[in-house]
């Protein structure tokens, strides 16, 4: 096919040749930022999500993002690609491949027998798609597992798979973990990445796809970015055969006349090329009818689930977090005195106090000390937005370790939406002038670095703060 017929200059849903133009919506930011905290954290973190899901894209983008910093061995489905890189990695640790087996060689690092020789890079090994592996190849990787800390920090380790892969680890229980899961996109989220591959192929999505021929695409994929991009991939096909510039709803249905099975079977064993299935045998039909049942059954959950936590979110009865951002938007849309406003604050806290039956966290006390910060601000101000996120637990676990590092003092937090859905963001300081920020960013702990901090105006966070009100109101 001529992607030129259709205005585009490159195949437009292939995966990206730059890994930092990968789509960022859903969890994705979110969770490549949070991993590459956790890189100076913990010794061992999983990368899950179903088939599909887009974690080879977020793996390429990850990779881009540490650069030469670490040393990546990356292990990917297949024996001789395992066989190859943990020879390497055993070699760049000190051990010898070609005189000892795996095993002895993972004994002898395991021992201290031998000396690292790894000092000028701490090590990565990404170990992808083995969930299915053999319990000998399980073996060799929980031995890994169990020498991360005997190794002081020098060896990291990322399982990337399906959820199944946490019942085939062998984990030491004194071992941290960092654990995300990449969600399936919603609709508006699947719009948007259409619309973003088709941007970065150089064309305009409502120019190529008829509004209808998305959504239908998009309500067929179950918000999965690899089944969008088969099924726009297939649709822009079915349309260039009748040399048609505009891809319609009739296009959408020609592809395989929507013949479920034979796209999940694809979809699924990751073949794209495959034009066509062979259908063999009853039992394969219902297998793959079976995956389909249950994917849909997965994106149901999902949903109800996101809409429980978006219920909890705007309980304001016990969320004392919510009150600090309300009575910041508060006292900006009513342009009361400050110390009118500050008092309102107070207020609205003092009552809320009583129902609040949890001791305050440390992240809950940063959130409730923004409100005094941006309270004082005239919006000339500087701030240096650390990183940010949704998962509670995550987060409370980084603003302990970010304790460690800088004067938690100087640490705050608010409470905002990202791609619709709740967030919080961690900033750092409160400098007067610009010059003052950017050195302020220089200074920070090389650990606090690896997330690309950058600078905000308290103007533009109090600005975020209200219109991001009438949401965060029950």
């Amino acid at each position: 096919m001529h992607y030129g017929f259709f205005g585009l200059l490159k195949p437009p849903f292939e995966p990206p040749e730059n890994p930092e133009h990968f789509f960022e919506g859903g969890n994705r930011r979110e969770i490549l930022e949070s991993i590459l905290f956790g890189l100076n954290q913990v010794e061992c973190i999983f990368l899950l999500g179903n088939p599909g899901s887009g974690k080879s894209t977020l793996i390429r983008s990850l990779k881009l993002r540490i650069g030469t910093s670490l040393n990546i061995f990356h292990a990917k489905e297949s024996l001789e690609s395992w066989r190859t890189e943990t020879s390497r990695l055993v070699d760049s640790l000190g051990g010898n491949s070609q005189k000892n087996s795996l095993i002895a060689s993972l004994d002898e690092l395991q021992n201290e027998k031998v000396e690292l020789t790894q000092k000028s890079r701490d090590v990565i090994l990404m170990l992808e798609g083995f969930e299915d592996e053999s319990d000998k190849i399980w073996q060799q990787i929980s031995i890994f597992i169990g020498i991360c800390k005997k190794l002081n920090g020098t060896l990291k380790i990322i399982l990337i798979g399906k959820d199944s892969i946490l019942n085939r680890v062998n984990m030491p229980p004194d071992l941290a973990t960092y654990k995300f899961h990449l969600e399936e996109l919603e609709q508006n989220e699947s719009m948007n990445y259409i619309r973003h591959k088709i941007e970065l192929a150089g064309g305009e999505n409502l120019k190529i796809f008829k509004n209808q021929a998305i959504e239908k695409i998009v309500s067929l994929s179950n918000g999965s970015p690899q089944m969008l991009d088969h099924l726009c991939q297939r649709s822009l096909e079915s349309a260039f055969i009748k040399k048609e510039k505009i891809v319609t709803n009739d296009h959408v249905n020609n592809v395989g006349n929507f013949d479920h099975s034979n796209l999940l079977y694809e979809f699924f064993s990751g073949n794209q090329k495959t034009m066509q299935m062979e259908q063999k045998s009853y039992l394969a039909i219902s297998a793959t009818g079976f995956v389909f049942f249950g994917v849909a059954i997965y994106a149901l959950i999902s949903n109800i689930s996101d809409d429980i936590n978006q219920r909890q979110y705007l309980e304001i009865d016990n969320n004392i977090e919510t009150v600090v951002s309300l009575a910041i938007a508060d006292k900006e849309k009513t342009a009361l005195p400050l110390q009118d406003a500050n008092e309102l604050g107070k207020s609205i806290i003092t009552d809320q106090m009583d129902k609040k039956t949890e001791g305050n966290s440390l992240l809950d006390d940063r959130l409730l000390q923004t409100l005094n910060f941006l309270g004082k601000a005239d919006g000339s101000e500087f701030s240096v937005q650390l990183l940010g996120g949704a998962d509670m637990s995550v987060l409370r676990r980084q603003m302990i370790e970010i304790s460690t590092l800088i004067n938690i003092d100087q640490i705050f937090a608010f409470r905002t939406l990202a791609q619709n859905k709740p967030y919080i963001s961690i900033l750092y300081g409160n400098f007067k002038t610009l010059d003052a920020a950017k050195k302020a960013i220089d200074a920070l702990p090389k650990k606090l670095k690896t997330n690309r901090p950058y600078l905000r105006t308290t103007k533009g966070i109090k600005a975020e703060i209200k219109a991001n009100s009438p949401y965060l109101k029950p």
